[in-house]
């Protein structure tokens, strides 16, 4: 308890550069001074020589800031002391330099946030690698939250189209993907597939079908789907034929690493 009277419950206490108004005051107090003191380290070493000539956006990054860490120090309490480990400083510090540009975006900070925290974790630490921070990056919060849709779904059907000249083994393919999320953003939606594949997250199986064809009854209902459907149907020539072209998403082998580690926590299970 403080001289003046107010209970202080954090664990581990963070000390962060002036440069960011000290944004971060307080992460934790104890487990132990040892990772308090080596968060600290990895926060100046990171943000320490941060200068913002724009006020407003001073402000809005130190508030960012502040509520990274927040939902760290929510995390790393939430792990029973017995399972607290003394933060990796290359796991750590990778994820806040990979951070830095991007801690305002709230569904990217959350997971820097489960990443660092699962690297302290006993239970989680063998799943975490510094690599994933540099991922993290490279996403969108528009990503992030197709990421957690597809993590939460048993089966991810896709839909595409193809002309087929009629007569001829020839064929045009078409390249936007239809699936049941994002019917209303449909370029971002093709982006963000794109990217999330390039990335080794998921695989894009665009001729390996399920056999249970009531899957894709759906994505047949959505508006747009039709009314992009009805739109290359009254531009085509006789001898030309548009085709569905059944397909499926999977998150790979690695996406499902990368997801355990920084989209889950062990303890909420978010």
């Amino acid at each position: 308890m403080s001289n003046d009277g107010n209970v202080t419950n954090s664990l581990v206490k963070i000390e962060v550069p002036e440069s960011i108004d000290n944004a971060v005051k307080n992460l934790t107090g104890k487990p132990t001074e040892t990772i308090g003191q080596v968060l600290s380290d990895c926060f100046f070493l990171v943000f320490g020589g941060i200068s913002q000539k724009a006020e407003l956006k001073r402000a809005k990054y130190a508030f960012a800031l502040k509520e990274f860490s927040k939902e760290l120090e929510k995390k790393v309490e939430s792990i029973p002391e017995e399972r607290r480990l003394e933060p990796n400083t290359h796991t750590v510090c990778t994820a806040l330099e990979s951070m830095r540009y991007c801690v305002e975006e709230v569904e990217l900070r959350n997971m820097f946030s489960t990443l660092i925290a699962n690297s302290m974790d006993k239970e989680m630490f063998e799943i975490v690698h510094p690599s994933y921070g540099d991922i993290i990056k490279q996403l969108t919060s528009y990503d992030a939250k197709l990421i957690l849709w597809m993590k939460n779904q048993k089966a991810i059907p896709m839909v595409r189209f193809q002309v087929n000249f009629k007569g001829k083994n020839e064929y045009i393919q078409l390249p936007t993907i239809y699936i049941e999320y994002g019917v209303d953003t449909i370029e971002m939606l093709q982006v963000s597939l794109e990217n999330m594949s390039r990335l080794k997250i998921i695989d894009l199986n665009l001729d390996t079908s399920y056999s249970d064809m009531q899957l894709y009854e759906n994505i047949k209902k959505i508006k747009k789907y039709n009314e992009y459907k009805a739109s290359i149907e009254s531009q085509l020539e006789e001898d030309k034929k548009l085709d569905e072209v059944l397909g499926s998403i999977e998150i790979s082998q690695f996406g499902r690493k990368f997801i355990d580690a920084c989209c889950s926590n062990n303890l909420t299970n978010e």
